[in-house]
């Protein structure tokens, strides 16, 4: 009976862990691989990113995912311009000394992230890491 018990609690972590790093859903989880985001979010921590969301609804110091240049990045707003019903949003690292040398527009963004689970993220950082060196 314990074994029934045990493949079906593997079963639902394993359809939980797919479920949110697959991106077809609202929710999804990335592991943080840099530290640009230090002290708010650390090497390894998995955040959590929202999909649902509406741009125009966007604020500065809010937090966000985006892809840019086809690496995926996690910083916080740290200014948008609006010309005409055109937006340029521009970020920054909290742990980086100057804002990013880019912007961005609504459809680079893949969410906000609200929220983070410390450090469970590190086995996939160390074998990308270690896998990206050779």
């Amino acid at each position: 009976k314990h074994k029934y018990i045990e493949a079906f609690v593997i079963a639902i972590i394993v359809f939980v862990l797919a479920y949110l790093v697959s991106g077809y859903f609202r929710f999804y989880a990335v592991a943080v691989a840099t530290g640009s985001m230090v002290p708010k979010i650390n090497v390894g921590d998995v955040v959590i990113i929202d999909q649902k969301y509406d741009y125009k609804e966007l604020e500065e110091g809010q937090v966000i995912a985006f892809k840019y240049e086809g690496v995926l990045i996690v910083h916080r707003i740290n200014n948008i311009v609006t010309i005409k019903d055109d937006y340029y949003i521009y970020t920054k690292g909290d742990a980086n000394e100057d804002p990013d040398n880019y912007f961005l527009k609504p459809e680079m963004i893949l969410g906000t992230v609200n929220k983070k689970i410390p450090y469970i993220g590190l086995p996939t950082v160390w074998l990308n890491r270690l896998f990206l060196k050779n």
